[in-house]
Order: structure tokens, then C-alpha cells, then sequence
């Protein structure tokens, strides 16, 4: 825990010095969007109505509109590729293309009819030409929160509420729109994170490994009262990191370090986050309902590390594995009075937790069909030491 705690406000020291002498980093939650324009290779003619495949950090589809272009916004960061299919055309698949934070992506497509007319040794072929440029849309929200977690609470409809125990280590859940919260699904990139029926805790899975969130109101099976939708980082093509830190009141602080990029076939995304705090009766000496007069600890630290790894096979599908593995420690304190003192454990008593998560995805484009198909396994175990 005090190796732990050096760690944080080392790099809490090194991101100050860093921020004094260097803009301030982009958000690390910025969403971008793509704008695919598909036309006739021959005439240039705009073309409506042909389907456009996106394989990437999500898998959707849309139709062009009369002016053959089509708009995908709040878009994770991460590597994609468009697939395009129009009757009575070549369909065309675009070679890969990054959408970094806040950015915008335009993907020219020009599509070609099968029986293509030769004049000399001028040949029409389909091809897709990709070009990008800035924009900016951070999230208030998060920018207003210190943890992805707190920025859900914010949400209209979203409820973030802890146990009434009143323990250092008491859980933590979430419920859309006053649903029980077993009835809530947590998912990370798609792949559950707890049982249907089962309340998932947010103590155990640690946010600040994730860059996003979405909340889905909609009834599912496995999840009547809706759903919560955790994103981590993708690779991207070109290298690049983030360093964020912060030091508050009571022994707050927290570090998040964020890289990712590609080497050779293989996207590569790391991020590591580690956060501790100190209750507010940390270091104060009293009698509790234990029957001892001491001195009560109350640190709570977390730490984490999400790492993934993409590589496509061929030019249409795309093999990712993505390892996350959380720590958490609390020492037990109790600030409920339950009679004529408060209530207590005595000293040196504690509770700690670890979560492993490993997700194998296979995603590819099968004519007009995008597949998607996912292995995994989750192990959680959660101690408490009343040995004293």
C-alpha cells in the first residue's frame, strides 16, 4: 500500500512539472465521428442507397444518403476499415484507417460496375482514398468528474448508490431509471462483466482503466432495466500516450498512464491506473463498538492494468485479445453509530479484491454481413481479514 501510494505521487509530480511547460493533453474520452462519400468511378456521380459496412472499435452499418455520403459520430478512438456494397457494383473494402481523439475521418469511395468498358488502356476500378481533420468534443460531464463512475452519476436517469452498510468496502452498483440493480448489465467492449441477475459492483471493476462509457435504457434479456457500456482504448496506427494525475484533500490521488499504437501487424493498447484515498476518520483515536480505544486506519487504494492487442487476417477480418486485471485494498472503518459509540471491526482489519477479465474477438465482413464472435472468462474473488 505505501509503494503503492509512492507511485501515485510520483507520477502525480511528474505530470505537474510536465503540465507546466506543455499545453494541456486532450481528453482521453474524446469521441470522433467518420464521413464515408461513395461514388461512381466512371461518371463521379453521387451514389445513394448503397450499404456501408464500419469494422473497427464498433461494428455498424448504415445507408448512403442521395449525396452518397454517410455519417458515423461519436466514434472511440481506434483502427477501422469501411466495407461498401451497392448493386450492380464491385463492392470495395478501404485499407485501414485510425481515428485518434476528437477527429474527424472523410473516406472517399468510388465504386465501379462489374463489366467495366476499356478505352485503350484506361480501366475504371473501385478504390477508396481516406483524408482527416481536426475537431474538438470533449465531455462536460467528465471533465467534472474525477472518475468515469462519479461522470455517470451525472447522467439523467443513472443511479450510483453504495451499500447501506456504511463499511469502507461497502459495493457499489448502478441502476438506469430506478430499476433494481441486478436488472442493470455491465458490459466492457460488448463482453459481460456480470451474471444476469446478479448486481455487477463498481468498487471491483475500476473505470479509470476505461476511456468510455454508454448507457443503454433499453430492456435486453439478462438485463430488464438496461445496461452500461464500458470502452477501453483501441490500438491505433500511429504512437501515441497520455499522463494524467491529481492530488486533492484527505491523501487523494490517482495517475492514469494511456499508450497505444501499432508495430509491424500488431496494434498494441496499454493503460495503467492506479487511484488512493484516506476516510476522513483516518488517524483519529477512539473507542467503537469493538470495546478497543485505538488509532483507525482508513486507506483505500486501487490499482489496475488493461492491455490489448489487435491484428488483422487479411483484408477482412481482424483477430483482438484484450487482458484487464484490477487490485483493490480497504481498511476496515465504520462511521454508523449503532449505539453509544460507532460501530467497528478494531484494528488491523482490512478487505481486499482482485478481478481478472481476458476476452478473445474475432470480427470480419462476410459480403453484407459484419460478424462478430467472442470468448471469455471473468474471475473475481473478494477477501475479508477479521483475524484481528
Amino acid at each position: 500500500m505505501v509503494r503503492l501510494r509512492a507511485l501515485i505521487l510520483t507520477a502525480a509530480c511528474a505530470a505537474f512539472l510536465s503540465l507546466m511547460s506543455a499545453p494541456p493533453p486532450a481528453c482521453a474520452d474524446d469521441t470522433g465521428s467518420i464521413t464515408i462519400v461513395v461514388t461512381d468511378a466512371a461518371t463521379h456521380a453521387p451514389l445513394g442507397l448503397a450499404r456501408v459496412l464500419l469494422d473497427g472499435a464498433v461494428l455498424t452499418s448504415e445507408l448512403s444518403q442521395p449525396d452518397g455520403s454517410v455519417h458515423f459520430t461519436d466514434v472511440p478512438p481506434g483502427i477501422y476499415r469501411a466495407r461498401v456494397i451497392k448493386n450492380g457494383y464491385d463492392s470495395v473494402t478501404s485499407a485501414q484507417f485510425e481515428v485518434l481523439d476528437g477527429r474527424a475521418v472523410s473516406v472517399a469511395v468510388s465504386l465501379a460496375k462489374p463489366s467495366v468498358k476499356s478505352l485503350g488502356t484506361v480501366t475504371v476500378r473501385s478504390s477508396a482514398v481516406i483524408s482527416t481533420t481536426s475537431v474538438n468534443e470533449n465531455s462536460a460531464v467528465r471533465k467534472l468528474s474525477s472518475t468515469l463512475t462519479d461522470a455517470l452519476g451525472k447522467l439523467s436517469g443513472v443511479t450510483i448508490s453504495t451499500d447501506s452498510s456504511g463499511d469502507s468496502d461497502a459495493q457499489v452498483t448502478v441502476s438506469l431509471e430506478g430499476h433494481d440493480p441486478s436488472q442493470t448489465s455491465l458490459t466492457l467492449d460488448g463482453v459481460p462483466m456480470n451474471a444476469p441477475g446478479v448486481a455487477g459492483d463498481l468498487r471491483s471493476i475500476n473505470s479509470d482503466l476505461f476511456s468510455s462509457a454508454g448507457v443503454n435504457y433499453g430492456p435486453s434479456a439478462g438485463s430488464l432495466g438496461g445496461s452500461v457500456g464500458f470502452r477501453s482504448i483501441d490500438p491505433t496506427l500511429s504512437w501515441q500516450g497520455t499522463l494524467t494525475a491529481a492530488y486533492g484533500t484527505f491523501g487523494n490521488a490517482s495517475g492514469i498512464l494511456s499508450l497505444s499504437g501499432t508495430t509491424g501487424n500488431i496494434g498494441i493498447a496499454l493503460t495503467q491506473a492506479s487511484r488512493g484515498t484516506y476516510s476522513a476518520l483516518n488517524g483519529l483515536t477512539y473507542l467503537d463498538a469493538s470495546g478497543l480505544y485505538y488509532t483507525h486506519a482508513g486507506a483505500n487504494d486501487t490499482g489496475g492494468t488493461l492491455f490489448k492487442i489487435r491484428t488483422p487476417l487479411g483484408s477482412a477480418q481482424t483477430i483482438t485479445a484484450t487482458y484487464v486485471s484490477t487490485d483493490g485494498y480497504n481498511d476496515l472503518i465504520c462511521n454508523r453509530f449503532t449505539g453509544p459509540v460507532p460501530c467497528g471491526y478494531g484494528p488491523n482489519n482490512y478487505s481486499d479484491r482482485h478481478l481478472d477479465l481476458a476476452t478473445l474477438t474475432d470480427t470480419a465482413l462476410v459480403g453484407a454481413v459484419a460478424v462478430q464472435f467472442a470468448l471469455f472468462d471473468t474471475d473475481s474473488n473478494y477477501n475479508r481479514d477479521l483475524l484481528d
